[in-house]
């Protein structure tokens, strides 16, 4: 377990289910998708990623570091077919596929960072959002220097 004095500094964070949590930090999911737009205080910054539980996995955890460089709007379910192999969800899938008259946004990553040891979540978070996650001394360094 780190001490207080491990952590130098804090970063928002913002909720991902499991298993999108884990496609964004490895890569392998370069546009995260929503029902609203980014809000545009978060662009081009860094966000810890905060995976949620969902029915496979129970805990709650900062599993990496996200950074978004522009938000977008799919007005097609064209487009949104033509993204599946960057925002990887499946057509039909139930909670996030694209639905005609609901609004969908991509968020287009630019930058991230797995951690090699999760982290607990910050005792506060809203639904979506998080304003305070503590990162370590040692990745904040990282940051510092990508940024």
């Amino acid at each position: 377990m780190k001490s207080k004095s491990d952590f130098s500094t804090s970063l928002p964070g913002v909720n991902v289910q499991w298993p999108w949590s884990q496609l964004l930090i490895s890569g392998q999911k370069s546009v995260e998708t929503r029902k609203y737009p980014l809000p545009k205080k978060y662009l081009n910054q860094w966000l810890a990623v905060i995976e949620t539980q969902n029915t496979e996995r129970r805990d709650t955890r900062v599993v990496g570091l996200v950074r978004f460089e522009k938000c977008f709007r799919y007005e097609t379910a064209e487009k949104w077919a033509r993204d599946v192999a960057k925002h990887r969800v499946k057509k039909g899938d139930p909670n996030f596929a694209y639905r005609e008259g609901e609004p969908k946004w991509g968020w287009k990553v630019s930058g991230y960072l797995k951690l090699d040891e999760a982290l607990a979540p910050p005792e506060t978070r809203g639904i979506v959002y998080a304003r305070a996650c503590p990162i370590p001394s040692k990745i904040a360094k990282t940051l510092s220097n990508v940024l």
